[in-house]
């Protein structure tokens, strides 16, 4: 309930924006998927992983881990960032 009553309509601005570079193409990145999503389905998930050749993780999670495993969501930003320190 604390988590809905914070939340705010998407902005248009990032759907009309004409993009100059994508970071993954260039930089390391990690994709985490979330296995008990049933909003964006997990192969989805893998395919877009794959298509940006980013490392994968992988949490037992619905679609929002930040707020369901906030601590598990740090572990993997955390094992992202040592891996290409």
């Amino acid at each position: 309930d604390r988590a809905s009553s914070r939340l705010l309509s998407q902005a248009v601005q990032p759907f009309s924006d004409t993009l100059t570079q994508v970071a993954w193409r260039d930089r390391p990145t990690t994709y985490l998927i979330t296995e008990d999503d049933t909003v964006f389905p997990v192969v989805a998930q893998e395919a877009l992983a794959a298509r940006a050749g980013s490392q994968t993780a992988r949490l037992a999670s619905s679609h929002s881990p930040f707020l369901s495993q906030p601590d598990a969501v740090a572990d993997v930003i955390e094992k992202a960032a040592q891996s290409v320190a």
